[in-house]
């Protein structure tokens, strides 16, 4: 689990590192190998603790353009804000989906960073996930048998298929 101690900060700026395999994160996604990391500083005023830092993992994905996996650094930045009040953390902790700021109990000794870390490098994932070798090449000169395809049509239609050709001179009338 990635935990940031709390116990006995003063107000003021402390840093802090936390890492934890990615396989021992519950629901992390499949694609995180190796160890997740991150760095940072969190921040105490009062009650209040605002913790900014750097998550990274590795990903094993599957390039889009030629079907190869293919390794990533995955990487976001987090900032969360906490308050210690006994109070407030009773009333908000049957929430399934609380906002921020995030309650904690005034005898809180750590703060568990797990879910935020995940939610974030979740959202960071590549939609379209291309292998560095062909992410500034073109796709006709990756597949040239598919780019002439494309250019075969008139008048910059997409070419009708071989098989609906004779379906081209069908002619409806207007009764």
């Amino acid at each position: 689990m990635l935990k940031v101690s709390i116990k006995g900060l003063k107000d003021g700026l402390h840093g802090f590192e936390a890492r934890a395999d990615s396989t021992s994160i519950d629901g992390m996604f499949p694609e995180f190998i190796g160890e997740v990391v991150v760095r940072g500083n969190v921040r105490k005023v009062g009650m209040r603790f605002i913790v900014e830092g750097h998550a990274s993992c590795e990903a094993q994905l599957e390039c889009d353009v030629s079907g190869e996996p293919f390794q990533q650094k995955i990487e976001t930045d987090i900032s969360v804000p906490y308050v210690a009040d006994t109070n407030m953390f009773h009333l908000h902790r049957d929430d399934v989906d609380p906002e921020p700021p995030y309650y904690l109990h005034e005898d809180a000794s750590e703060i568990d960073l797990t879910n935020e870390v995940r939610e974030e490098l979740a959202v960071h994932l590549p939609m379209k996930r291309v292998a560095p070798q062909y992410r500034d090449q073109d796709l006709s000169a990756l597949y040239p048998d598919v780019s002439e395809d494309a250019d075969s049509g008139d008048d910059g239609e997409a070419p009708i298929d071989k098989r609906w050709e004779a379906l081209k001179n069908v002619k409806f009338s207007d009764n």
